[in-house]
């Protein structure tokens, strides 16, 4: 086991071709993981794109016996590129990650017939040519980095990639937070009523909120104080900003750096200004 693909390489250029000939015999999974990142024909050093157009180069032109009837039962991965799959580009934390997306959502890939329409194919390229171009029906698009993955896979993609886990329950539009989701509901679909001010013509998307705001702009209530200076304000959130003041601490660390603050507000205003595209 290695925890780097190129060590994995460097490994496996101890093998040579007797070893793996030796071991192909006893081999007995119904897949085989290929690396493609350096793929050619050992026969005339041909170089390739990918395991489908070897398999088609050695049937045609060096008349390697092959029973496309079964299936190519080779599963394509790129060592140079990371965890990235083959078929449609979609980015992943780890090869296990990986061999799970693919599959769980390209195994049909690896058969000599697609399996959505049961037309044949007389090469795997343009077998896979065709079920790509059949993507575009049964998946969805990245609003954010164009990614085409399918909807099971899209809510997983903008949380993991873009941090946003809350999707619209009326598009295709993912959001950071449930607020804002709600006020693109009210505003976009009009699936939610805002709540007025009775004091002025703000509105609201939470009624909680509203009522906050009556109370610190209207109202002036004032209920929590400040054990050091006496300075009052309401509710313990703006309190906890006061505070900062009485003390030279930085305990508030930036997610994506090494910066540190005083509050969460003041890392917030930092993280959005620097980090946030």
């Amino acid at each position: 086991m290695f925890d780097k693909p190129q060590d994995l390489k460097s490994h496996q250029e101890t093998h040579n071709p007797h070893d793996l000939e030796k071991n192909m015999k006893s081999f007995c999974e119904p897949l085989v993981y290929v690396d493609v990142s350096e793929i050619s024909c050992k026969l005339c050093y041909a170089r390739m794109d990918d395991v489908f157009q070897l398999v088609d180069h050695l049937i045609i032109l060096h008349e390697i016996p092959f029973d496309r009837e079964i299936g190519i039962s080779l599963v394509p991965l790129n060592l140079d590129e990371g965890p990235k799959c083959f078929f449609c580009a979609m980015v992943l934390k780890t090869y296990a990650l990986l061999l799970a997306h693919m599959n769980n959502f390209h195994k049909n890939y690896f058969k000599s017939s697609c399996a959505k329409c049961g037309r044949q194919f007389k090469g795997y390229e343009d077998l896979c040519r065709h079920a790509k171009n059949q993507i575009l029906d049964d998946y969805q698009k990245c609003s954010q980095c164009g990614l085409l993955v399918s909807y099971g896979v899209l809510r997983a993609h903008m949380k993991d990639v873009h941090g946003k886990r809350y999707k619209c329950l009326s598009c295709f539009e993912f959001f950071t937070s449930h607020y804002k989701r709600s006020n693109h509901m009210a505003d976009v679909h009009n699936r939610r009523d805002r709540v007025k001010c009775s004091y002025c013509n703000k509105t609201f998307i939470f009624k909680s909120i509203m009522q906050r705001h009556v109370k610190v702009n209207h109202l002036k209530v004032k209920n929590v104080v400040c054990d050091i200076c006496g300075w009052k304000t309401f509710g313990k959130h703006a309190l906890v900003n006061h505070l900062a003041r009485h003390t030279s601490l930085r305990l508030i660390k930036c997610p994506d750096c090494d910066k540190f603050f005083k509050t969460i507000q003041y890392m917030k205003k930092h993280h959005a200004k620097s980090h946030v595209q």
